[in-house]
This record gives structure tokens, sequence and C-alpha cells, in this order.
């Protein structure tokens, strides 16, 4: 049957072809297997070719290796002993301006994040060259760390760390751009919001600090002190050392460590106290020795609430794993700086003033520090320890 304009359909043109024309089948199919042999040859030479090359790469790298060896410039391409190079060269890094000056610095807490980085990609592959990393190393390193069970808040900061290495020896190495193909897609732990009431925070001010074993009354009233410091001041435990010089004009002005950017606490005579009591020279120290004795510190106090069982929902992968512990061994350096926004919260101070404190640029991260189990209605029936005194009493 003809279509219009005359055409024949071409599916009866193939069927009249393959019934009418005498061997039309045979001939068609041995022309696609002489085009199909004809091309798995050419990908085989090409695949033989691309092969050759590599090795002719390869070869020419071991001779540059070679002469580097001989001139006492060789840098090896091990990743965890680069690791080492990376964290050598952030310590040596200088400040351009003052500014910056925070936001250079090496934190140990830093270090010590890159070092594990280094141990942990020592498991997965010992002798791991950096060339090794593209997209898909990238991922099996993940799924390695999600198999030994890392939580996937501590895996998307070593993938971080790790990406930073990359980048800081991406020109030297002449890496591609393939591992920035990476993407970490895991959940993340809830948002629940851990931090002291006012009630917690009034017994921790007269908590006994000559009582626990193993720990002198001094080590335990600077772990008081300093804990007492942070929640006042929102300051991470990274900055929490306040020197003479950064109260000006009745604030204390710091330049953040983590992020370069500047705070403006006010300086209370509370603040003042604690610090004058170490002749402004109490140091954080070490932040799991803090973190130890801020635990048994809370404790000893013995409150139903830091008793009470609270459950954090971390992930592994996909998989969700309960955390369920007493409140007090939630609790940690953060903790109080979550204490000091949540404080300004229930009093209902305005968001760009907090903010000041803080040092939070956008929205959304602040939030996270929120409870959102507080209810609007409750807030001013909470008492505000910021209106305490002596707390809010500025020292000019």
């Amino acid at each position: 049957m003809a279509s219009a304009g005359g055409a024949q359909p071409y599916a009866e043109r193939v069927k009249h072809y393959y019934t009418t024309i005498p061997g039309f089948n045979e001939t068609v199919k041995e022309m696609f297997d002489e085009w199909e042999e004809e091309g798995k040859s050419q990908i085989e030479i090409l695949e033989h070719e691309i092969e050759l090359l590599l090795k002719q790469v390869e070869e020419k790298r071991n001779e540059i290796v070679k002469i580097q060896k001989e001139i006492g410039t060789f840098q090896p391409e091990n990743i965890t002993l680069l690791i080492d190079r990376f964290i050598e060269a952030k310590h040596k890094a200088k400040p351009k301006n003052t500014d910056a000056k925070a936001k250079n610095s090496f934190a140990a807490g830093t270090e010590n994040t890159y070092l594990h980085l280094k141990n942990t990609l020592a498991k997965f592959q010992v002798d791991i060259s950096i060339r090794a990393f593209d997209k898909n190393t990238m991922e099996e390193f993940e799924a390695f760390l999600v198999k030994e069970r890392f939580y996937n808040s501590t895996i998307k900061v070593l993938m971080d760390k790790l990406g930073a290495v990359l980048n800081h020896f991406k020109e030297e190495y002449g890496l591609s751009n393939d591992y920035k193909k990476y993407s970490f897609n895991l959940p993340l732990k809830d948002e629940s919001v851990i931090y002291l009431t006012t009630e917690e925070l009034k017994a921790f001010r007269n908590v006994n600090t000559h009582h626990l074993n193993g720990l002198t009354r001094r080590a335990q009233e600077r772990v008081k002190d300093l804990a007492l410091l942070m929640s006042e001041t929102a300051l991470r435990f990274v900055d929490s050392q306040i020197a003479r010089a950064d109260i000006q004009g009745g604030y204390i002005i710091k330049t953040q460590k983590k992020t370069g950017g500047k705070v403006y606490i006010p300086f209370t005579d509370r603040l003042k106290s604690i610090l004058e009591k170490y002749d402004y020279n109490l140091k954080p120290g070490a932040i799991n020795a803090f973190k130890g004795t801020f635990r048994r510190l809370l404790k000893s106090l013995d409150m139903p609430s830091l008793n009470e069982e609270i459950t954090v929902w971390n992930y592994i992968g996909h998989e969700q794993v309960p955390d369920t512990r007493p409140k007090y061994e939630h609790c940690g350096a953060h903790t109080l700086r979550r204490t000091m926004i949540n404080q300004c919260l229930i009093r209902n101070l305005r968001y760009d003033k907090i903010t000041r404190i803080t040092g939070h640029k956008d929205f959304d991260t602040f939030q996270r520090y929120a409870d959102r189990a507080t209810k609007a209605a409750e807030m001013d029936s909470v008492f505000d320890f910021l209106n305490e005194e002596p707390a809010l009493k500025v020292v000019a």
C-alpha cells in the first residue's frame, strides 16, 4: 500500500527486501559482522596506543624522579607524606595583613584532623599516589570510611580536608580536575541543639572544684572558668584565649581563626574577674582534656536535667544510628557557644546584635544553633542570664 505522495513506508520496504530479494538477509548480516569486526579492531588499536602512551608517560616520570633524586629535589607522590608537607606549609604561611592573621593560622585541632586523614588514607591503601585521586577514587575512599563505621559528619570533614590537600598540590603535580567532580551526598546527623539552660548555668557557676579524683583543684577551676568564659562570649575553643590587647573600648575584639571575621563581645565584670584571676593568660589547653573534665564537673552537679538521657541521631552511610547518653555526656566546648546563642535568643536579642558577638555571616548557619523546641511564648518567662548583675555591667 502506497503512502501519501507515492512513497512506500520504510518498514514495508525493508520487509519487501527481506522477503523478495534472494540472500538479502545473509548479505546484510555479513556486512554488519564485517563492520563490527572492523570497529573492534580499531578500538583495540586505539587502546593499545593509549597503553603505549601511558607507559611512555610513566617512563618519563621515572626519569624525572631519577634526576630529582640526583640533584636532591625529589618529592614523593605518596599522599600520606604529602600531607606532612601540607601541614608544614600551612605552619610557615604568613598572613598578608593583620585581619588575616587568625584565618591563616593553623590551629592544633585542624592539624590533628589532617593527621587523622593521613593515618586513615594509609589504612585505605598503603603508598597511594596523589595522582591516583580522581572522582572514582574519592568515592572509593568515602565508601571505605563508611565500611570503617565513621559517622557521616566525620566523613564529610575528612573528604573536605582531602580536597584541600589535592587543591594545594594540584599545580605542582599537574593533577586533573576529575577529583573535583566528587560530591558529598550522604545524610548528616539531625539538628539536635544541646545547650545549658539558665538553671544549669547557675548551678555550674557554683560547682565544687576540689573533689574530682585525679585532678588538682587548680585544673578543675581552670576548666570551670574557661567554660564560663565561653558560655558568655560564644567564642570557639580555639579562640578562647583572651589577651589584654583584645580589650578595646568596653569590648573583646577578636579575629576568628576559623573564618577570619571579627567579633565584638561586651566586656562584662564577670569576664573581667575571670581574666584577671589568670592575669589574662587563661590558656585553653587540649580540647579533649577540657571536654573530659567539663563533663565530670557537670555530672557532679547531679541535676535531673543533666542526667536525663538524650538521643542524637547520627548516620553511617545511609544507616541511622542512635547515640543515647545522659545530657552531660553530649556536652563539650561547642555546647557553650550554643548556650550563649540560645540565651540571647531567649532574651529576644536582635539577630544583628547576636551575630556581632558570634561572627555568623549567614542566617542558615546561625539558625542551626537555635533550639527549635523553645516556644516563642516561653521566651519571656525564662530567666535571662544576660540581665543578671553583674554580667551586663560593661567595663569602660
